[in-house]
């Protein structure tokens, strides 16, 4: 990238490459700048070894991130949904920290202020969904998946019963009796969940 030290027009640009030659390496190398928004500030540089560090940290932080953890161990979609909710939570709480020091310094609240705005409405969408997935996500018990799976479990109770030694009237009734109670322990499932 251009050496943008002197370019005082764009002030939103935080970072840029630069080569510099390095007396005691007696080569060029690429080191970091950052300019803040404010154009008069001067920018700082970091030399190649201070950025590879920088790198370094940056990248163990990432991989040792819950949420990152979450993802790569194939989680369940809840459990990374938790830990969105409480990464968006935490950035909240720091916006709030940045908007009231601001307010203590005199500095100007409004860009942490419509940061923190758009996080809470995606804090408050993000659960209003997760309400709506759970409240959607009860038993189905006309599914023929779910159907599929009682008459696995029957079938597995059966043989259970015949390896038990229950003889054939034995096990009749005990399903007859399922077959009788089944309406009642649906209604006491959908209840419970």
């Amino acid at each position: 990238m251009a050496d943008k030290q002197g370019d005082h027009k764009s002030p939103k640009i935080t970072s840029y490459e630069k080569k510099v030659w390095d007396q005691a390496l007696n080569k060029e190398e690429y080191v970091l700048a950052t300019v803040a928004d404010d154009p008069t500030e001067v920018p700082e540089i970091l030399d190649k070894s201070t950025l590879d560090i920088e790198v370094q940290r940056r990248n163990r932080y990432v991989e040792e991130s819950a949420l990152v953890q979450l993802v790569e161990n194939k989680a369940s979609p809840i459990d990374i949904v938790d830990s969105v909710i409480n990464e968006i939570a935490e950035e909240l709480a720091h916006l709030k920290y940045e908007r009231n020091k601001s307010i203590s310094e005199g500095r100007s609240i409004g860009s942490s202020s419509i940061k923190r705005i758009e996080s809470l409405k995606s804090l408050a969408e993000l659960l209003i969904k997760k309400t709506e997935n759970f409240k959607s996500s009860g038993i189905d018990f006309r599914n023929p998946k779910f159907k599929a799976v009682i008459r696995l479990w029957m079938e597995f109770l059966y043989d259970a019963l015949q390896k038990a030694g229950l003889d054939e009237s034995t096990i009749d009734i005990v399903f007859k009796q399922i077959e009788a109670d089944i309406t009642e322990w649906e209604r006491k499932v959908m209840d419970s969940v």
